[in-house]
């Protein structure tokens, strides 16, 4: 789904980062079987296919431990239609495959060390939904405030940020309920750290209109910058299913990911931000990369990424601490990897250009 006002304000709020200690923390998901004892992890791998038989590409899929019902882990299908799901442990699960209002499960028991299966979609490749249909909400917001919002993006693009608020502050007295209104007003708050002033519009928005995916994301993003992650999580979670496309969710949830120092969930929303064309951040993905294979201590690979970050952006803010950092690795590695210290920066939003 694509809001074209918010467009240039979500790159400004999303060309952030944030970064943990060098403690790395197991991914769990709790165990209720005997079988624990013997059998400590278990790798799911699978394909969704539509009713012909074709491969589905970005499919959400959500594995579910029985029981619990929130997810315990969610991904997306590959061009092939093949996902994956490692560190199970030994238990019941559903596993769910979602495309819109169109679902298949099946339950499966970790038992051993790999786990198959084949999930098939009741649609056929050309009728599967269509996203960016416009809510309910939105048709129901008169034009004037559409064009004040329209005016406040084309001001902000000019560099206008007064102008800018002051626009949105007349598309919202012209309707109050206005999500993208609210949320474009958010997201200037977050600019300047304004975080629970912008949280009080979010918290509206998702009121106003429950399928306002940018919304969802903007509380994630507000929620990382309080250093929230479990909540940003589940709001970015939330902003996925009505907006599987957005790279700016998958960014904030690798920034969610890596505050929790969980380095491989960051690294696979990384990579999923890349493969959604997110390439007027790729040195801001260089970036974090660079940190996560830190957190897990695989130094060329972070050596690789930081390097291509420095490519990047030269310049920036953040590259004498790119470049500390990496004459740390160089000289620790030599040394005593395990010595090795992961830098920090300080400020969910640190600007790094």
């Amino acid at each position: 789904m694509y809001y074209r006002p918010l467009s240039l304000l979500l790159g400004i709020v999303v060309a952030t980062t944030a970064i943990g200690t060098a403690q790395i923390e197991e991914y769990r998901t709790g165990s209720d079987s005997p079988a624990a004892d013997t059998l400590t992890h278990s790798t799911l791998t699978g394909t969704v296919t539509s009713a012909d038989g074709s491969p589905l590409n970005n499919i959400r899929i959500e594995v579910r431990r029985i029981g619990i019902g929130s997810p315990a882990d969610a991904t997306y299908s590959h061009v092939n239609g093949s996902f994956d799901f490692a560190n199970l442990r030994p238990g019941s699960y559903e596993v769910v495959a979602i495309d819109g209002v169109m679902e298949a499960r099946e339950q499966f028991i970790v038992q051993s060390q790999l786990v198959s299966l084949s999930l098939r979609m009741p649609v056929t490749r050309s009728a599967a939904p269509t996203r960016g249909t416009i809510s309910v909400a939105e048709l129901k917001v008169p034009d004037k405030a559409k064009h004040l919002l329209d005016k406040a993006q084309g001001a902000l693009s000019k560099g206008h940020s007064d102008e800018a608020e002051k626009q949105v502050e007349e598309a919202l007295q012209a309707a109050p309920d206005y999500a993208a209104a609210l949320s474009f007003r958010a997201a200037l708050k977050l600019t300047r750290n304004d975080t629970q002033s912008a949280l009080d519009d979010l918290d509206h928005a998702v009121k106003a209109d429950p399928n306002f995916a940018q919304a969802y994301m903007l509380l994630g993003a507000a929620f990382n910058q309080l250093g929230r992650y479990d909540e940003a999580l589940r709001s970015l979670d939330r902003g996925s299913m009505y907006d599987p496309k957005s790279w700016q969710v998958s960014y904030e949830m690798s920034k969610a990911w890596m505050g929790k120092h969980d380095y491989v969930h960051a690294i696979q929303q990384l990579n999923r931000t890349e493969s959604l064309g997110a390439v007027r951040i790729a040195g801001q993905v260089h970036l974090l990369k660079g940190y996560a294979f830190m957190g897990q201590k695989q130094f060329e690979q972070a050596q690789t990424e930081l390097q291509a970050y420095l490519t990047s952006e030269p310049q920036s803010k953040m590259a004498g601490s790119v470049r500390a950092a990496l004459a740390q690795i160089q000289t620790q590695m030599a040394q005593s990897p395990a010595a090795l210290t992961l830098p920090t920066m300080t400020g969910i939003f640190a600007q790094a250009h």
